[in-house]
This record gives structure tokens, sequence and C-alpha cells, in this order.
């Protein structure tokens, strides 16, 4: 077959599909990737991929749906998946109208329509996901990766629900992202890997992050991400800065292999309000880093609570907080809860078990 995937952009593709191209190509398909030729794309076509380079940024969904439409009026796929919302949006209809004869499309989480705290978020929730309602017509899947999103994407009627598929999260590849298990001496590092949004629990791990720092100063609080520009709910420019002034959390910006910082951690934090299935805490599982996250669709289903980590009620600092200094007080559960956490990867997010799923369920 000839596939073409359209990613939300190059890098996401690189991060997180490396598993999955490698497989399509060694099974004897083409695949070619809508995307700019940069790093990113430099390990997309070590797997065999080919790019299609767009002739202006992918940053609005008529633009996607131009590259989209040019692409397979020229390549002729036999089926398209794209990833995301804005993704799903711009390629469905384009995918069809070019004569694809399989269009699929992957929800990688429902971050958009959980942005209720200002009204500008709140509009912005209902526009995509009256966006994704009329784009799903055109697909044949809508893919989505936990089953409360599978539920909320029926009650929501984003499509119909012969279209509605569930697969086990996107999968990580252990032997790539794998670590001794940590061993804290007096204290204990923490970290969190994320977008700097709001709906990712950043905020509240800031604060917890310095309730905890005022009686236990030894700790440390690490946040590695980037803001997303222009994105609703993007944390302030202010508030940042006064974090960088306390030193609490301890802002690292962009980290180009999270595997160096994850070595540097004994805890791995997401105290996330919504997620589809979290990347960044399964490669962090891999690596043999316990969790504490939250008990919200798709963070909870990566931790097995008191087995491989911790659940806390989502947007409560005071509860992230007290579970931190219960962490502290007493680290010697760490070791055996990131061996439990790397044995959970093997026995069900390994990405080659999640990425056979996925080939079946789409008949590739």
């Amino acid at each position: 077959m000839r596939i073409l995937m359209v990613p939300n952009d190059t890098a996401s593709m690189g991060w997180f599909r490396l598993p999955l191209l490698r497989t399509l190509h060694e099974r004897g398909h083409t695949v070619h990737v809508v995307g700019l030729r940069d790093a990113a794309a430099a390990a997309l076509e070590r797997t065999g991929a080919q790019m299609w380079v767009p002739r202006r940024p992918l940053d609005q969904v008529p633009a996607i749906a131009q590259t989209v439409h040019a692409a397979c009026r020229a390549l002729r796929p036999d089926a398209v998946l794209a990833y995301s919302h804005r993704a799903i949006v711009g390629a469905a209809w384009a995918a069809r109208t070019a004569g694809v004869p399989q269009v699929h499309g992957m929800l990688t989480g429902f971050g958009m329509a959980d942005m209720h705290h200002t009204p500008r978020a709140h509009a912005t929730a209902l526009a995509a996901q009256a966006a994704l309602r009329l784009a799903t017509p055109a697909l044949d899947t809508l893919l989505v990766l936990n089953p409360d999103h599978l539920a909320r994407a029926r009650a929501l009627r984003l499509a119909r629900p012969h279209q509605l598929a569930l697969v086990d999260g996107e999968g990580v590849d252990p032997t790539r992202f794998d670590a001794p298990a940590p061993r804290p001496a007096r204290t204990v590092t923490f970290l969190m890997v994320s977008r700097l949004v709001v709906h990712k629990g950043v905020d509240v791990y800031a604060q917890a992050a310095q309730q905890v720092a005022a009686d236990h100063p030894d700790a440390r609080f690490l946040l590695a991400g980037t803001v997303d520009a222009g994105h609703p709910d993007a944390i302030p420019l202010a508030t940042r800065a006064q974090w960088r002034s306390l030193g609490v959390p301890e802002l690292l910006g962009f980290v180009g292999d999270v595997r160096t910082v994850i070595a540097q951690a004994d805890v791995f934090v997401l105290p996330s309000r919504s997620e589809g299935l979290p990347v960044a805490v399964l490669e962090a599982m891999a690596m043999r880093r316990p969790i504490l996250t939250t008990t919200a669709p798709g963070a909870r289903e990566t931790v097995v609570d008191g087995v491989n980590g911790w659940r806390v009620p989502p947007g409560d600092p005071s509860a992230l907080a007290d579970r931190m200094r219960a962490i502290l007080d007493d680290p010697t559960a760490i070791p055996r809860m990131g061996e439990a956490s790397r044995a959970r990867v093997l026995n069900r997010f390994q990405a080659d078990r999640v990425n056979r799923s996925l080939i079946r369920m789409l008949a590739w």
C-alpha cells in the first residue's frame, strides 16, 4: 500500500511514531509523511518514510487541506492517516475528494475540549468540536486512545458509532527508553515534561512544588517544555517569570532528548486535567520511573495506584503536594515502583504490540 501520514507537526511524528513507520516499511508499504524536511524528518526518513514538503506553513486548516489534496493527487495513496484535531479537520475531506480509498483520523486527546477556565478557551473548544463533526463524515475510522474518550466521542457525537475505534495509546519503544531504576539518596528529584499549558496541569505542579519546597528545601522540581505560542491555554509570561525568580520549579526549556532529563529524575509527574494516553509518561515508565499523575481520563490508564505510582485528583495542588511530601518522607518504594512501571510497559504499552493492533484494525 501507499500510505500518507498527516501529523500535527513533523517533530511529533519523529518523537512518537518511528516504530509504526518502521513496521509499515518492514511490511512492504510505502509511507509518505507531510511535513518539513528538518532534523525530525531525517529520523523519519531513516525508517524508509518519504517526506512530502508543503509549499507553505501548515499552521492553518486551509493550508493543511491544500497540501493534503495536492499530495493525494500526486501520490495516489491507498490510505491517509491524520493525527490530532487540526490535521484531521484539514485532511479528511481533502483526501476524500482526491479519491483516497481509506481515510482515517487519530484523536490524540481532548485537551481543547477541557479548556473551560476562560471564555476564549471555552469558545475555542466548542469551535474545535464543531469543526471535527464536519470532518468526520469523510473518515472511515476515528481512533481514540482510551475508554473514557471513546465514551466521550460518542456522547458528543463527534462521529457515527461504527466509525469509532479504540487503540491502546501509541506505545513506546522499550529498547530506546531504558535506564536503571532510580536509587534516591537523601532527597528526591521530581520531573514534569510537558508543553506549558494549563490543561496539562503545569500550574498545579508549580503550586504544589512551591508548597513542598517550603518544608523540603533539598527536594528538586524540574520542568522541561516550551510555550505553545498563541495557544489559548498557555501559561502566561508573567507566571513563568515568577517561577523563574523563585527557582521552583526549575525551568529547563526545550530538551532535545527527553531521556537525558528522565535519567536525572526519581519520580515523573504529570498532574494533567485531560489526556489521550500520555507518551511522555510511557517513556518515563519504560525508563523505570514511578509515576505521580491524576485520576483524569487517559492519565489514570498508566498507573496502578500504589504499584507503579500514585494518582491524585486533577486540579488539586494540595493533594499533589501531600503525595510529594509522603514520597520525600519515605522514598524506599521508588525503585520497586520503577521496576513495576517498566513491567507495565512491557506487558501492555510496547509500541510493537500497539502498532500490530492498529495495523490489524485498519486492515493494513
